[in-house]
């Protein structure tokens, strides 16, 4: 690897780490070092696709290894783990955590689409290539997936 790998690898690790990290920290359910060694092992699996053109097929093609690398993982959530993950104010971390709550009641698929869609802010189109699904699919599972979270969050 020469000074220019190097200084893209930095870019990128800067870039999208935490994204990726937060992501997977929300899809495994709050273990903190679980998530830390996934999203290390998608960064390094990601590097060695030599064959990445751009930022944009890198970032696509990390967070599909993220998300499979993370969908079998069990853990328990607690409070302490979202209070740990931002620091913002209380009340905030109030409603946070009932998001949380929420999230956690989701299946893996239901809880991935909504992270990437409203975390991330990707775009269905870029959703779709990430979890190999058509956009109409997209749609249809998105529209479902906010419809259990509001059930979800009533029952809170």
């Amino acid at each position: 690897m020469n000074h220019n790998d190097d200084k893209i690898v930095e870019k990128f690790i800067l870039d999208y780490h935490k994204k990726v990290y937060s992501l997977i920290v929300y899809l495994i359910k709050g273990d903190q070092n679980k998530a830390y060694d996934i999203c290390v092992d998608s960064f390094v699996e990601a590097f060695n696709l030599r064959s990445l053109p751009n930022e944009k097929v890198f970032f696509i093609k990390l967070l599909k290894i993220a998300i499979q690398k993370s969908r079998n993982i069990k853990t328990i959530p607690s409070k302490e783990v979202l209070n740990s993950i931002a620091e913002i104010r209380e009340y905030e971390k109030n409603i946070l955590f009932t998001i949380f709550e929420a999230l956690l009641k989701l299946d893996f698929e239901d809880r991935a689409l909504l992270l990437l869609r409203y975390q991330l802010n990707l775009t269905n189109e870029e959703i779709s290539k990430i979890l190999d699904l058509s956009l109409s699919q997209i749609r249809y599972n998105l529209v479902s997936a906010y419809e259990k979270l509001n059930k979800a969050i009533k029952s809170i």
